[in-house]
């Protein structure tokens, strides 16, 4: 078992509130947004030294685990996390004094407040304005502003004495929340820093971990025939289609030198 709100030397924990997901346009059914929320959450989890509660996934009618998102193993070298269920797991103790707030994310402003333990309302309410520039349409705001955007996020973790004393902090986005690091999804390179308009930060973190593609062939055939398998996760799919990217490049080197010794021959 484990005791959160523990006095001296308690365990602190960040979590999604809810489910991640987004419902409403322009980032319908969008995984690469999902994907950058994700990131965001490793990052709150890296700059308030807490351990990170990875949310539960809905997208397109279906429910995943994080773990199907992310490779953990490099989640783990960065913070300390636990499953979707910990918060609500009987075997989670929770000492009498164990607090916690709220921090609501969007492009103009920022939402800090605790929450009454028993009633599960909100006290202490706090806004600030904390906008990304408007832009023309179909352009991005300047790079160092969003850089600023996420600054005040960060800040507002941190800074906020109801944040920062709070056991558990639940966080949540917007749904029009724009997460302009989705352009490290977009791009051909793997490498995000110098990506568009990505925060310089977040893709360095970016770099630092591996996401997976959630609807590649492999777990699509899997989750269509209803079966569970210990492989759905992100770090044994990533060496999976490694080894077979490997396999493919020595078979087609084999060919070509098969090829070219069958060319010699006959021009022999």
């Amino acid at each position: 078992s484990e005791t959160a709100g523990e006095r001296p030397g308690r365990r602190r924990y960040l979590a999604y509130s809810g489910v991640l997901t987004n419902m409403i346009p322009p980032h319908y059914q969008a995984s690469t947004w999902i994907s950058a929320a994700l990131l965001h959450l490793v990052a709150m989890a890296l700059v308030t030294d807490r351990i990170l509660v990875l949310p539960p996934v809905f997208y397109k009618d279906e429910y995943f685990a994080s773990y199907e998102w992310t490779d953990l193993q490099h989640v783990r070298r960065l913070v300390e996390w636990r499953e979707a269920s910990f918060l609500y797991n009987p075997r989670t103790q929770f000492s009498a004094d164990t607090s916690f707030a709220r921090a609501e994310f969007s492009d103009t402003h920022v939402l800090l407040a605790s929450i009454d333990a028993e009633t599960g309302g909100l006290t202490q309410v706090e806004s600030y304005a904390n906008a990304i520039p408007p832009v023309d349409e179909g352009g991005s705001p300047p790079r160092e502003k969003i850089h600023d955007h996420r600054m005040n996020m960060w800040a507002a973790l941190t800074g906020s004495a109801t944040l920062r004393d709070a056991d558990v902090v639940y966080v949540g986005f917007d749904d029009r929340f724009e997460l302009y690091e989705e352009i490290c999804w977009y791009r051909k390179n793997p490498a995000c820093q110098g990506a568009g308009q990505a925060d310089p930060t977040l893709a360095v973190l970016y770099d630092a971990l591996s996401f997976c593609e959630i609807r590649d062939g492999y777990l699509a055939k899997e989750r269509k025939e209803k079966r569970f398998k210990p492989t759905y996760d992100c770090k044994s799919r990533t060496d999976m289609f490694r080894d077979v990217r490997l396999m493919q490049k020595e078979r087609a080197e084999k060919k070509a030198e098969e090829r070219k010794a069958e060319k010699e021959g006959l021009g022999g």
